[in-house]
């Protein structure tokens, strides 16, 4: 028997003898569930699609859905979703009967269907980049794993804490991981390596826009770039200074801050003398594939 199949419930009654909306445990079909526009948010189709892909659809995850009883009369829109919409809509689009767990409720209005929305929705703790990190690292995700076995063979370690030798910025570092075709890490190594020989551990130095600055330079100008240059030319700069010109650089320069914070190192590397310079139009273009170690990279 299924888990499904195993519940069970009873007919309910719109109301309580308090008067109050009851509520009800059932398995319902996406079939006979909707979305009222009228307080729903738009579908967001491409990440429903994602969650019914064949490597992502895990029914364990779909937990239960909130849904509002409009009565028999309305079928075959009866059901009006108020918690889940994305889960109903990636289970329709691989099986268009599919029954869901759901907390129905009965006897709300409109009005009082699109409050209990707002307050399911403030109430609901977004997980955090980080939290999502921990969860994947605890689940042995082999990119988290991957790119902390870099971060560790560079001398630091990823964590919160806001201490020398931690680092935080986990989306850039998947970033840059993917940036460099994943594989052994080399690019997110060098990149980490780069700095670490130019401004230490400090926290400061492994902030997001440089770690994603320096990874676009190697990326793109590996083969033309003097890279111990580079380095002796910024450690002039303290990590402040680049993300403060970055910032400035807002005014005439579109881009994220890593893209910008490249863009500052490089108009400090174009100004020394004796050097090649590097095209800006060139950034974010890959380079000739990496031949370097880590301990060349600099």
């Amino acid at each position: 028997m299924s888990a499904l199949a195993s519940i069970e419930w009873t007919e309910p009654t719109t109301l309580t003898e308090g008067g109050e909306p009851q509520v009800y445990l059932a398995a319902v079909s996406v079939r006979e569930i909707f979305a009222d526009p009228t307080y729903q948010r738009d579908l967001d189709r491409p990440r429903a699609e994602h969650m019914a892909r064949e490597d992502h659809w895990n029914v364990r995850l779909l937990g239960v859905i909130e849904l509002s009883d409009r009565g028999e009369g309305m079928q075959p829109d009866r059901y009006a979703v108020i918690n889940g919409q994305h889960r109903v809509e990636a289970a329709r689009l691989r099986d268009r009967d599919m029954p869901l767990v759901a907390k129905v409720h009965t006897g709300l209005s409109i009005e009082q269907e699109a409050q209990l929305f707002h307050e399911i929705d403030a109430s609901t703790r977004r997980l955090t980049t980080w939290d999502r990190w921990k969860a994947r690292r605890a689940g042995g995700d082999a990119v988290v794993a991957a790119i902390e076995a870099v971060v560790v063979a560079a001398g630091m370690q990823v964590d919160m804490a806001p201490n020398n030798g931690n680092i935080r910025c986990t989306s850039t570092l998947e970033k840059v991981y993917k940036l460099g075709g994943g594989g052994k890490g080399l690019l997110l190594e060098n990149t980490l390596t780069f700095i670490a020989e130019v401004w230490g551990k400090r926290l400061d130095a492994v902030d997001a826009p440089l770690v994603l600055g320096v990874a676009l330079i190697l990326h793109s100008y590996d083969d033309v770039l003097d890279h111990e240059r580079l380095g002796d030319l910024l450690v002039d700069y303290a990590p402040r200074q680049i993300k403060a010109r970055a910032e400035a650089l807002r005014e005439t320069e579109n881009g994220q801050a890593g893209k910008l914070a490249a863009l500052v190192m490089i108009s400090a590397y174009n100004s020394a003398r004796g050097t090649k310079k590097l095209a800006r139009d060139q950034l974010g273009r890959p380079s000739k594939p990496q031949a370097r170690t880590s301990k060349e990279a600099v």
